[in-house]
């Protein structure tokens, strides 16, 4: 589950990305059981989507429990008040292992990332996200799913190293900036059968996840600012509405 979202706009924002996820992972052993609605082969593939402005964030969100916020239209109280509260919530587990070996996380604060049996690859200053460097469409698919967010969030864990925090905040807003939902049918230069590949369902499901999985450990980061939990949140927003607009299918029910 999603902490970002308890008690503000609530866990079905990324329950939807979650449940069709483990669906068509066949994830906790049930057994999916597929239902497509009138007209479902008229889903608007194309539709144009729009990614929530961080100013209109707020507006959507029930802060009434949160301590400290006095005034919900100064949007830099809101927020940071809300930062506090996540890190009340969530408690940071320091990890017992400060000596251990690092290596991964220390080279993707350099954007130098390995995927698979590959050999690793430095993506440079600028992060070109599309590129393919083995030639394996698996590698570009995981590099999109944020895999690199768990062992920068282990290593802030053991170490309490900012770098490591300040590298998850760095590539985020990188990646963020980069993907607009205005751009979701992209087509990837490489793989062109696959069109909209960054914001396909499993790519969608998987990072936001991810994403959600690090935040417990890293908002408790100074990188990890309150102008950086209101862009995360707006745009694990919009992988909800991804996801509720164009659907690969439009219902999904599971036998427990």
């Amino acid at each position: 589950a999603c902490p970002l979202l308890f008690g503000v706009i609530g866990l079905r924002l990324v329950l939807i990305l979650f449940f069709l996820l483990m669906s068509n992972s066949g994830g906790w052993g049930m057994s999916p059981v597929r239902e497509v609605t009138l007209n479902a082969d008229q889903i608007d593939h194309e539709m144009p989507l729009v990614s929530l402005k961080t100013e209109q964030l707020l507006d959507l969100l029930d802060l009434s429990k949160v301590d400290g916020v006095q005034d919900t239209a100064d949007r830099v109280e809101a927020f940071a008040a809300l930062l506090d509260h996540y890190r009340k919530k969530y408690p940071l587990e320091v990890s017992k292992s400060a000596s251990g070996n690092f290596e991964t996380a220390d080279k993707i604060c350099q954007h130098v990332i390995q995927w698979g049996p590959y050999e690793e690859a430095d993506y440079g200053a600028e992060i070109d996200w599309e590129w393919d460097p083995r030639g394996d469409i698996e590698w570009v698919a995981a590099v999109y799913r944020f895999y690199w967010a768990a062992p920068l969030a282990q290593a802030f864990a053991a170490t309490g190293d900012e770098k490591y925090a300040q590298a998850f905040v760095d590539l985020t807003v990188d990646w963020i900036d980069k993907h607009k939902l205005e751009t979701h049918t992209k087509t990837h230069p490489v793989y062109t059968s696959w069109k909209g590949f960054v914001w396909l369902d499993i790519q969608t499901g998987i990072r936001a996840t991810n994403i959600c999985s690090a935040f417990r450990t890293l908002v408790h980061a100074e990188a990890f600012t309150p102008d950086f939990l209101e862009l995360l949140m707006t745009s694990l927003y919009d992988h909800q509405v991804k996801k509720k607009h164009i659907q690969k299918i439009n219902a999904l029910f599971w036998r427990w």
